[in-house]
């Protein structure tokens, strides 16, 4: 930790939890005497600090430290000039000051759906917080005397989205974040004659107990850990140790910048490898889980925007924030594809929103078990219907768009489609069905460049095998129907799947891939 001249005080706002937690407490380790502003002295709840329960402030003066606590509102002009006041009344002077208190919104938005309170309300905390810090901060820096090369420092705590890059559905925390970067440069430039420095962090994925929502799915933590270059995500502590180096003697000649404590993401990994698909975009079908859900993922890392449409709305909603949270295009739609009129509507809905259409994923099916002489007729219609129906007027629909840059269809299909079961006769029936519909569609859409080309899963784990795999008798014999000894994953489908959409498949036509482990090519 670098060390700081002694007796120097510090304000730290939104110091309670999360990041500002991290902050007050590099500070306090390196010597500096920290007030800790914020609406509440306990932490939030649901975080990720082992010593949660107990307040930053009395947190330092048990390590030794001096502290204290501060109720401010960072809104309000005449809450923060009562902190600076305060903070000086207790500590004689204040040398640093962390504008770190921020809010953002718990899901994303489009712009068109956004109220303008919830723009108005993120505004006032996030970026007014910061001109109001810097007002009353600066007043009382100009009225102490300067203490070796500064009069003053001020760190604001800005956001890699809006300082550095965007994330669609957040355009007003953008905004905010955005704002904060032109006041730190701003600010920077006007007072440097008065030897007071003013710089920025953008953090980049950090957990904290106001983003645990955003990360208390495992799904949602390895996609972004995954396209972080140092494959982890970011601690409190790694902004504390940035900031306590801002406000120590070492960075007296540095003023005016933005630093991105990212793990290296806006700066060399910005877009993770192979972004094959972007500035493309994706309709699934039967998205919002299992195969469906995993096929989005897949897309979405490709570079693609995707289009999630499920019978599940709320499914489709959860798979497409997921999708958001590491930057991805995304809209959820709820739709009984076979509902009349519906492919046409869910296709115009794409289209509309995003003025092109480019692949064409048909996952979404159902399955009826019964043997022949108790399959009701209304069974055998419903899953002919989903398999087969659905997905040849998806087709017919989406060829218009697909054709005007050569796109891609890719149908999942099932190994029942070349093997029969006991009681699986119309799932069989419709999925060999499929697959020749695959075939009859690759040969009739070919001179409109369009390919289309299927994947046939079996063994993969999702929400419905899982008890089955995991089951004590049925799953090992199973498995042992799979030479390579392991059930597969929505992944492993989803990557075949990114393979037919993309440009290394522009040969491939009326293929049907099985992602079986090869299950189809033994007898034992």
């Amino acid at each position: 930790m670098t060390e700081a001249a002694p007796g120097r005080t510090a304000i730290v706002t939104g110091a309670s939890s999360g990041n500002g937690r991290g902050i007050a407490l590099a500070l306090a380790e390196a010597g500096l005497a920290v007030v800790c502003a914020d609406l509440r002295a306990e932490p939030r709840a649901g975080g990720f600090d082992a010593e949660g329960e107990t307040a930053t402030d009395e947190l330092i003066r048990r390590r030794g430290g001096r502290s204290a606590f501060v109720r401010a509102d960072v809104a309000s002009a005449a809450e923060m000039q009562a902190l600076v006041a305060e903070t000086v009344a207790a500590f004689g002077r204040l040398d640093v000051l962390v504008n770190n208190a921020g809010i953002m919104p718990r899901d994303p938005a489009l712009i068109v759906d956004d109220p303008e309170e919830a723009y108005d309300r993120l505004m006032a905390v996030n970026a007014k917080s910061v001109w109001l810090g810097a007002k009353y901060a600066i007043a009382q820096m100009m009225d102490q005397p300067l203490q070796a090369r500064t009069r003053g420092k001020i760190v604001n705590v800005t956001s890699m989205s809006g300082a550095l890059i965007g994330l669609p559905g957040f355009t007003p925390y953008a905004a905010s974040k955005g704002a904060i970067a032109g006041m730190t440069m701003a600010l920077a430039a006007e007072w440097a004659a008065e030897k007071i420095t003013v710089n920025a962090i953008a953090p980049g994925f950090f957990p904290t107990a106001m983003t645990s929502h955003i990360y208390a799915e495992a799904a949602v933590v390895d996609a972004l850990t995954a396209v972080v270059p140092m494959h982890e995500l970011g601690r409190p502590e790694d902004l504390g140790g940035v900031v306590a180096f801002l406000a120590s003697p070492a960075a007296d000649y540095l003023t005016g910048q933005v630093i991105p404590v990212d793990g290296g993401y806006t700066r060399i990994g910005a877009q993770p490898s192979g972004r094959e698909l972007a500035g493309r975009t994706a309709l699934v079908t039967g998205g919002g889980r299992g195969i469906g859900a995993g096929i989005a993922r897949e897309l979405a890392a490709a570079g693609a925007a995707v289009a999630i449409v499920d019978l599940d709305g709320v499914a489709a909603q959860r798979t497409a924030r997921e999708l958001r949270t590491g930057e991805a295009r995304t809209l959820a739609l709820e739709a009984d594809l076979t509902d009349p009129g519906a492919p046409e509507r869910v296709v115009g809905e794409v289209t509309a929103a995003w003025e092109r259409l480019d692949i064409l994923v048909n996952n979404a099916g159902v399955l009826a078990i019964a043997p022949l002489g108790e399959l009701r007729r209304e069974q055998w219609e419903r899953v002919m219907a989903v398999n087969v129906t659905v997905p040849m007027l998806l087709a017919q629909q989406a060829a218009p768009h697909l054709a005007r840059r050569g796109g891609a269809i890719v149908n999942v299909t099932s190994i029942a489609a070349d093997f029969g079961a006991p009681g699986s006769l119309v799932y069989s029936a419709s999925k060999g069905a499929l697959q020749s519909l695959t075939r009859a569609l690759a040969v009739e859409l070919a001179p409109e460049g369009i390919r289309v080309n299927a994947v046939a899963p079996h063994g993969i784990t999702t929400d419905m095998t899982a008890a089955m795999h995991d089951d004590d008798t049925i799953g090992p014999q199973a498995l042992a129907g799979i030479p390579l000894g392991r059930f597969g994953e929505p992944v492993d489908v989803a990557r075949a799947v990114r393979f037919l959409a993309g440009d290394g498949a522009a040969f491939i036509t009326g293929a049907t891939i099985p992602v079986q482990g090869g299950a189809a090519i033994t007898l034992f």
